[in-house]
């Protein structure tokens, strides 16, 4: 097991990690990444044998830094290498089902750290900065590149896009917030399974819209009737979207 009393400031860096996996890996690397700058853990991270071990790791900080540490310049910091990394070891890969495993966990660090950059969840104890907004609104139009490259299911597909939309409209840019919505609510719509989304997305449209001054009376009439419809389709997911609509109202519009 590794010592997790190490006092980090006195150990070179970059450290052996060679040989640790799971929780002692995910453990020394959120010690690293929190004591030293990313460009000096990197060279360790690179020299790792296994990497999709080592992306599965990176995406489990990137969750650990949001909901444990409450770190969102850290985990934006890691998320960022983290699918760097993915992408840059998939370069270097000759078998095409490790090409694919490489490309769809460096998407899945991406969409993790960039929707923990949106206001919009109100989570406790965590403080959005309109620079890690932005972070996570470039991080997101990477990964809905590499949704599109990889063919992904609609649910993966229009949630890529709805993660662009979303920080779009945090950042009060409304015609791409929109048309980012749009998009994800076309692509929801080809799939029955995704109906919910699909409603849920008509209901970021209209947040844009009352977000928006120019249209902020009509949006608020749109919205109250998106979330009259997915309260009455009832499904799980349905009643989750409404409750995340009525929260994302109250902290980006009607703060």
């Amino acid at each position: 097991m590794y010592d997790r009393s190490l006092d980090l400031s006195e150990v070179f860096v970059p450290v052996s990690i060679a040989g640790l996996q799971n929780d002692d890996l995910v453990d020394l690397l959120g010690q690293l990444t929190r004591t030293y700058p990313i460009s000096e853990v990197r060279p360790a991270i690179d020299a790792y044998e296994d990497p999709i071990a080592m992306g599965s790791a990176l995406n489990a900080l990137v969750r650990k830094l949001y909901r444990e540490s409450k770190d969102v310049a850290t985990m934006i910091a890691v998320g960022d290498m983290g699918l760097a990394y993915c992408l840059k070891k998939a370069q270097l890969e000759s078998d095409e089902g490790k090409i694919r495993e490489l490309k769809k966990l460096g998407q899945v660090i991406g969409f993790s750290t960039a929707v923990n950059c949106w206001p919009g969840w109100a989570d406790a104890g965590i403080v959005i900065e309109e620079a890690h907004m932005r972070a996570g609104a470039e991080i997101a139009g990477r990964c809905c590149e590499l949704v599109q490259e990889l063919a992904l299911a609609p649910r993966e597909r229009g949630g890529a896009h709805w993660l662009v939309g979303a920080l779009e409209l945090a950042l009060r840019r409304f015609s791409s917030a929109r048309a980012a919505f749009e998009r994800a609510e076309q692509i929801f719509l080809t799939d029955d399974a995704t109906f919910p989304y699909a409603l849920m997305a008509r209901g970021y449209i209209a947040l844009v819209q009352k977000a928006d001054p120019q249209s902020q009376e009509v949006g608020a009439v749109l919205l109250d009737e998106a979330l009259e419809r997915l309260r009455a389709e009832g499904s799980k997911d349905a009643i989750f979207f409404a409750e995340q609509l009525t929260t994302a109202d109250l902290v980006l519009i009607e703060k």
